[in-house]
């Protein structure tokens, strides 16, 4: 026994610490915050990631889904390292999608099946992958052919 208390106290409380708070304590020890790209992001850098995201929405107005991530990636990419990532994936996802709808508009019969679902799952990547990027986190979308490495 300690003739401290308080020592006595802190030793409790360190043992009864879940593994897993330990972990990823350790975890996030491990990356220097010079190294993490998404540390320290500023509410710029963010919208501008965002954006990338989000610009293919505008096909909803006539705009081919993968423009929008293309002109803000080639203008700003230089500018922000982050948002040449953001850019990446967003691109390579919106080209990824456009070829997959090309190819279910080519099969028509089962190409208009696939169509609806894939028209949802493309809306709501998009969404999500705009959010993470609003929060300062590089989304990886699923079902994504990496043309831009």
């Amino acid at each position: 026994m300690s003739e401290n208390p308080n020592e006595q106290n802190e030793v409790i409380e360190t043992e009864a610490t879940p593994q897993k708070e330990v972990e990823k304590t350790v975890i996030m020890e491990a990356i220097p915050e010079s190294e993490n790209p998404l540390v320290g992001m500023t509410a710029d850098e963010k919208n501008w990631c965002m954006f990338c995201h989000a610009s293919a929405l505008f096909q909803f107005f006539g705009i081919p889904m993968f423009l929008g991530p293309l002109i803000i990636w080639l203008v700003k990419k230089d500018e922000m390292a982050i948002v040449d990532k953001h850019g990446k994936e967003a691109l390579n996802f919106q080209l990824s999608f456009t070829i997959y709808f090309i190819i279910c508009s080519i099969v028509i019969v089962i190409g208009w099946l696939a169509a609806i679902p894939l028209g949802i799952c493309w809306l709501i990547f998009t969404i999500i992958g705009s959010v993470k990027a609003s929060n300062g986190e590089l989304y990886h979308y699923p079902m994504t052919i990496r043309f831009l490495k």
